[in-house]
């Protein structure tokens, strides 16, 4: 009788034990679980969340579209913030205006603008009032400078001006390209003199007329700058290929 009791206690505390084993190894496995758990949670502290820029670092190119004129803005970008915005605008005959432009508000308003762009960070600032026209084209090429620098890559809407270089005379082609999602949709034509005026229809050569009517139409449906020379006008015909070809990459016509 008390060799089975024996037996039985005997049995009992071998149960026992097992239970105990058993049991300790189920916490040992909850807490890897949740140790695993903790590292592929996304909310964990140990987790570092990263936000890219906005923009890429750099020097970055805008053009505004043309209106008796443009603005070129050569934005510069560090960590997303505008610390340099260069203007330089240009006339109707293609010639930057400098620090003998006859308007006399015309410099300090440039200056007053670059500093604006940094000082918001922005392409939106407040209208010069005696420099509207100026503002406005100002803010599209700063505008468009952020854009190239967010990494935009199609093309911008709107009449570009381009121009060709100096012949050995002097005289520079000039075209208005209206760009509408990436096409030619028109083009006007000129010409400016070595002496800075337009060639107009006192200009004798009839044949440089008849040119400015019929290569606009050319340049549209070959929707580019490579078209075919109007006989009469060699000279004129490459200039203006010349002035096309510039007005597209201003509107990053690929």
């Amino acid at each position: 009788m008390k060799q089975a009791i024996s037996k039985r206690v005997l049995l009992a505390a071998v149960l026992l034990m097992v239970v105990a084993l058993v049991a300790v190894g189920c916490g040992d496995g909850a807490g890897n679980n949740e140790g695993d758990n903790n590292q592929n949670n996304p909310g964990n502290e140990n987790n570092e969340q990263t936000t890219a820029n906005q923009y890429q670092n750099g020097t970055f190119t805008g053009i505004s579209t043309a209106n008796r004129g443009y603005v070129e803005a050569q934005v510069t970008i560090e960590n997303d913030e505008i610390v340099e915005v260069v203007l330089t605008e240009y006339a109707n005959t293609a010639v930057a205006k400098d620090e003998n432009y006859r308007y006399e508000p015309w410099e300090p308003a440039i200056a007053e603008l670059e500093a604006a762009f940094v000082e918001n960070n922005s392409s939106e600032v407040d209208l010069i009032t005696e420099a509207t026209s100026t503002s406005n084209k100002a803010m599209e090429a700063v505008a468009n400078a952020l854009a190239l620098a967010e990494g935009f890559d199609g093309s911008f809407d709107g009449t570009f001006m381009g121009a060709s270089q100096p012949d050995d005379r002097g005289a520079v082609g000039i075209a208005l390209v209206t760009v509408s999602g990436g096409d030619i949709v028109e083009v006007e034509l000129s010409e400016v003199t070595g002496d800075g005026e337009f060639k107009d229809e006192d200009y004798t050569y009839d044949e440089f007329h008849e040119a400015v009517e019929e290569m606009p139409a050319r340049f549209v449906e070959a929707n580019g700058a490579e078209v075919d020379i109007f006989t009469g006008a060699t000279g004129s015909s490459e200039k203006w290929m010349e002035a096309v070809a510039e007005a597209l990459q201003k509107a990053n016509v690929q």
